[in-house]
């Protein structure tokens, strides 16, 4: 939750700083001295980042929950019967999430550097998140989620 809150709190501030008028043309033109087209792309880069965020802001830790709860509730029944476990799958859902969520920060940071103190709490907090669940389960990268990881390129089924 101190994800939610901490990373909601600067998405906030990220977007009303980069969308007001007068602060946001003036920033671009200033900071980045490009041409109205460049502006436009900028921009439009940070609402992708923005976008991505907003999307995984909840996922990250519902996923997370699910994780550390079937972690700590294991009572080794789907390994004896020869099935991944299903903690791992969340673990690796929201591994990849916080993946994408760091890109995501990472790229504002070099867009948006006034707000790089709110940007590195949140790579922070992803940070520590990660080694967790990396750490309590160590094979959640290499579960395979049917329909998701069980088509080689070009979705052809193996």
């Amino acid at each position: 939750t101190r994800y939610i809150r901490s990373g909601g709190t600067w998405l906030q501030f990220i977007e009303k700083f980069t969308q007001s008028e007068g602060a946001s043309a003036g920033y671009f033109n200033k900071k980045l001295r490009l041409s109205d087209n460049a502006i436009i792309e900028e921009r439009s880069d940070i609402s992708i980042y923005i976008e991505v965020l907003h999307w995984y802001i909840y996922f990250i830790y519902s996923k997370s929950a699910r994780a550390l709860n079937g972690y700590f509730e294991d009572d080794g029944w789907e390994l004896v019967n020869g099935l991944q476990r299903s903690y791992d799958g969340s673990a690796k859902a929201a591994l990849l999430a916080i993946d994408h969520s760091m890109n995501a920060w990472s790229n504002l940071y070099n867009l948006v550097p006034e707000c790089a103190n709110g940007i590195l709490e949140s790579l922070a907090i992803l940070e520590r998140l990660k080694q967790l669940l990396e750490e309590l389960c160590p094979k959640a990268r290499m579960f395979i989620r049917p329909g998701f990881d069980t088509c080689k390129p070009g979705g052809i089924p193996f």
